[in-house]
């Protein structure tokens, strides 16, 4: 959905990074840059989590918008994003509006008296809704935790990050499902991802990003392993027979992590 000030016009970047609705979102952008606006605003208020296909999506969308000379804007941006892309390199590469960023996640309440769980274990349905539920079940285990919020906060992108790639890439077949893990031990927490798709190891790709080469190349994707990587401590892949991915991420804890409120 677009909306015109004068020449100016603000288009609201979807939450679902389904093929569909993204192409809907170009197809609007360039309705709107045929009309010759002043400057085009991306409104990202609606991602309080961001994906790379998120990433993709605004970084086509900003080289669109060079290619006709139109200059674009981030607005609304939530913490969600602006972790992301400071984590690529990336925030300085995209204008954006200084006026704060919004939707900043709530402080975390600890009991510190409470037993933390020693793991978490779900079968997480390949959907936008059961994803959305796994990452609530994710979000009170680190709760139980008691990490620092920064901490918790990269290990749930992570994790959206992870499960959605799946969903949109893994060909999963009808009744399919993610399993995942979180267990906590010597100083780490490991996350395992296994899904019943087609032999894919990301390990195997290059997670080398250069944000200054990439805006050179017009470089369209490669967003996802370098954010991952960047926000975990430890990586790997097996391939279980002939049946099974298994992604193994490691993050050292740190319970002085930080408050996002004080960022």
């Amino acid at each position: 959905m677009s909306v015109r000030a004068d020449k100016r016009v603000t288009l609201m970047v979807p939450v679902d990074v389904d093929e569909e609705t993204v192409e809907g979102f170009y197809t609007e952008l360039h309705c709107c840059l045929d009309e010759s606006p002043e400057e085009v605003l991306l409104d990202c208020s609606l991602l309080e989590r961001a994906t790379s296909t998120h990433i993709n999506t605004l970084w086509q969308a900003r080289s669109r918008c060079e290619e006709t000379g139109v200059p674009v804007k981030l607005t609304s941006v939530t913490y969600g994003l602006e972790r992301v892309l400071m984590v690529l390199d990336l925030y300085d590469l995209f204008a954006a509006e200084r006026d704060g960023v919004e939707a900043r996640v709530g402080a975390r309440k600890h009991d510190p008296d409470a037993v933390p769980p020693a793991a978490l274990m779900l079968e997480v349905e390949p959907t936008v809704d059961g994803i959305a539920g796994a990452m609530e079940a994710l979000h009170k285990h680190l709760i139980g935790l008691g990490l620092g919020e920064i901490l918790a906060f990269d290990l749930e992108t992570v994790f959206y990050e992870v499960t959605t790639n799946i969903r949109l890439h893994g060909e999963l077949r009808e009744g399919d499902t993610i399993g995942f893990s979180a267990v906590t031990k010597d100083g780490l927490v490991h996350l395992r991802f296994e899904d019943p798709g087609p032999h894919f190891d990301p390990t195997s790709r290059s997670s080398t990003f250069d944000p200054k080469r990439a805006m050179r190349s017009r470089q369209r994707n490669g967003f996802g392993l370098a954010m991952i990587k960047r926000l975990a401590d430890g990586l790997s892949y097996e391939r279980e027979g002939d049946r099974l991915n298994i992604l193994n991420l490691e993050k050292k804890i740190d319970r002085n992590g930080g408050n996002l409120n004080d960022l």
